[in-house]
């Protein structure tokens, strides 16, 4: 597994708990925990945070009874009149006013917790709200499913976006396999600096590239976050 460190993180940043902020089933966490069920640094995450009050992973992180905010996206939608989902990708306003609204939430929830890590969690954010107190940064990790080292002629990586469309992307463009990339999260998407990839995995032919996501999440998602945990909590990032 291929590390690049950054030793630039503030020490308040380096030495907090963890957030997990997902979407979906929280697949890389549940591998880590069932994995290496002793792991010490799984105590480290503090809380969770979802944006879908139907997410399949809350009932696991209550179930190990780790404290969980929802600030369900589509709720938020209504109340604040963003006519759809996709607008929000496109309207940096909408996206800030939420962006704002989850960084409130967890500096209230969580006051000792700076440190997030996106595990298939699929809200595009602003980072302001996060990092404009210098006093008060969140420090951002992301796992995106596609090997993020691999430019095209803009010089920006070839497979960003969405993570079934960057996969689909990858295995039509003939490559012969994939990985699990973590990075900081910055607001050009998937643009952060890397930290960390899985090992490689063959892409196979034969499977679409939703099976090929599912193999991800075991083969790549599950190992890299929990190197990205041990990083994090041995101050090495």
């Amino acid at each position: 597994m291929k590390d690049k460190h950054n030793k630039e993180l503030p020490m308040n940043i380096r030495a907090s708990p963890i957030i997990i902020c997902f979407s979906g089933n929280a697949t890389a966490v549940r591998w880590a925990f069932e994995n290496n069920p002793k792991n010490p640094h799984l105590k480290m995450i503090t809380g969770a945070f979802t944006d879908r009050e139907d997410a399949p992973g809350i009932s696991f992180f209550r179930q190990k009874k780790i404290h969980l905010e929802i600030l369900d996206l589509r709720a938020w939608k209504k109340q604040n009149r963003c006519k759809s989902l996709n607008e929000m990708v496109g309207n940096r306003d909408a996206r800030f006013y939420y962006s704002r609204a989850m960084a409130a939430l967890l500096r209230g929830t969580f006051p000792e917790a700076r440190i997030l890590i996106f595990v298939g969690f699929t809200v595009v954010i602003t980072t302001e709200p996060f990092v404009a107190d210098e006093e008060d940064q969140f420090a951002i990790i992301n796992e995106h499913p596609a090997d993020l080292t691999i430019l095209g002629v803009d010089g920006k990586p070839l497979y960003r976006g969405p993570g079934t469309d960057a996969i689909e992307r990858t295995i039509k463009d003939g490559c012969l396999d994939i990985c699990t990339t973590a990075h900081f999260v910055t607001d050009e998407v998937d643009g952060g600096k890397i930290i960390a990839q899985s090992e490689k995995i063959p892409i196979r032919p034969d499977i679409s590239a939703q099976d090929t996501q599912e193999e991800l999440k075991v083969k790549g998602d599950g190992p890299l976050f929990e190197r990205i945990l041990e990083l994090v909590t041995l101050g090495c990032l």
